[in-house]
């Protein structure tokens, strides 16, 4: 899996840093979506939670010793109790590919309405910021999900095996703001992605 999004591994550090980013992205979708989907669905939860004894790969959030992995960070955005969310068709695109929003939410689990909001959406590569729209939300009751069958489209120019980052961010709200992480790389390539793009400075 780690080579079908990456290309070939050459270290360890490689390895575990594509391992445990492919985690955080595959958890945040899927708690995300299940909390999109209530009150149908109503519980999710992952295999397992804290690892008791030393070992060298596993879905668990926290290993040994007490030591939360970036993913329990993720699961930990994915479950605030009020949030702006995205869903998105997939997690890797190639060049000149339209990258696209299916719908967005504003989560709410608090017995309190929120007031209509400003949820602003854009597409950052290592070189541009790409403006996706505005969506204006209606009130969201108390313990309710809005959704909006919002789509923003943009067609991908970006360089070979470029990390983007989807951001919605709510006007006057930040701590609902929330980021998602993609790929675009170009189509047959055979380059390696580095790991080191997903961690430069914007």
């Amino acid at each position: 899996m780690v080579e079908h999004y990456f290309g070939k591994v050459t270290s360890l550090n490689e390895l575990i840093a594509f391992t445990q980013l492919l985690q955080c992205v595959g958890y945040k979708g899927m708690y995300e979506e299940a909390r999109r989907q209530w009150p149908q669905c109503s519980m999710a939860l992952n295999w397992d939670y804290n690892e008791p004894w030393m070992t060298a790969a596993g879905n668990n959030l926290i290993t040994y010793p007490a030591k939360p992995k970036p993913a329990y960070n993720a699961v930990r955005e994915s479950c605030r109790q009020q949030m702006a969310s995205a869903k998105v068709e997939k997690f890797d695109y190639v060049h000149g590919e339209i990258f696209a929003t299916e719908e967005l939410f504003i989560l709410n689990d608090l017995p309190q309405f929120i007031e209509p909001l400003i949820v602003k959406a854009t597409l950052t590569s290592d070189t541009r910021t790409y403006d996706l729209g505005i969506w204006h939300t209606q009130e969201t009751p108390a313990s309710t999900h809005q959704a909006q069958k919002t789509v923003f489209t943009i067609t991908l120019n970006e360089p070979e095996n470029t990390f983007l980052h989807l951001t919605l961010h709510v006007e006057n709200h930040p701590a609902m703001d929330t980021t998602y992480v993609f790929l675009c790389k170009n189509k047959n390539s055979t380059k390696n992605v580095s790991i080191q793009s997903l961690y430069k400075k914007r």
